[in-house]
């Protein structure tokens, strides 16, 4: 299974993170998002009512996507959102009880990172996509400069990626990136314009290249 959504975030390239929505409004997305063609989403556990969603979403579609967990902090976020049927993890940090919970439970998991040193000692961990965060304040040319000598680290970039930026980071040598409200606009949930989501997805691997 592990092999299986590390492929799909490579093939597709995009992530979409689900923060602070309601209970029904994140399966709308998603279901929108996967007609679009998205099949990676991460519920961030900061969220209300996150693991629920995650265990609902992951049954729903179990044979359409994968259902992660982000904002996982610690071994015991990385253990219930497991539990919950998360297929993958995302952290803001280097936890090092996280990735040791993924690595037991065999689930992937991409920590946060800043440092080419904390970009290996992820590696060294057994990390196979580390998240570059917030890749913004670093600028497309750092993952271009790291690859240079880590290329054998697959990068996924977070936060600040937007429609104008999003061609540079995948030119620079990003793997992957981590799409929240660029993607899912706020106003469009609340207003339940679902189907301007999949014009916003298009948008952005028109913008991809």
């Amino acid at each position: 299974m592990k092999e299986k959504v590390l492929q799909s975030i490579l093939d597709k390239k995009i992530v979409a993170i689900l923060r602070g929505l309601e209970y029904e409004e994140n399966f709308k997305v998603m279901e929108s998002l996967l007609h679009g063609g998205i099949t990676n989403f991460e519920v961030t556990l900061n969220t209300k009512g996150a693991l629920k969603i995650i265990e609902e979403a992951s049954k729903r579609y179990q044979k359409d996507g994968f259902i992660g967990a982000g904002t996982v902090k610690n071994a015991e976020d990385a253990l219930a959102a497991i539990n919950s049927g998360a297929q993958f993890l995302i952290t803001p940090n280097l936890s090092k009880g996280s990735v040791a919970v993924a690595v037991e439970k065999n689930v992937l998991i991409a920590p946060g990172v800043f440092t080419p040193t904390e970009i290996v000692k992820a590696y060294e961990l057994g990390c196979e996509v580390v998240k570059l965060f917030p890749a913004v304040s670093l600028g497309s040319d750092y993952i271009k400069q790291v690859k240079a000598p880590l290329d054998n680290i697959r990068i996924m970039a977070v936060g600040g990626i937007g429609l104008n930026n999003i061609h540079e980071f995948f030119k620079a040598g990003a793997d992957a990136v981590g799409l929240g409200s660029a993607l899912v606009p706020t106003n469009l949930v609340k207003e339940g314009r679902y189907d301007l989501l999949k014009v916003r997805f298009k948008e952005f691997l028109e913008a991809i290249g």
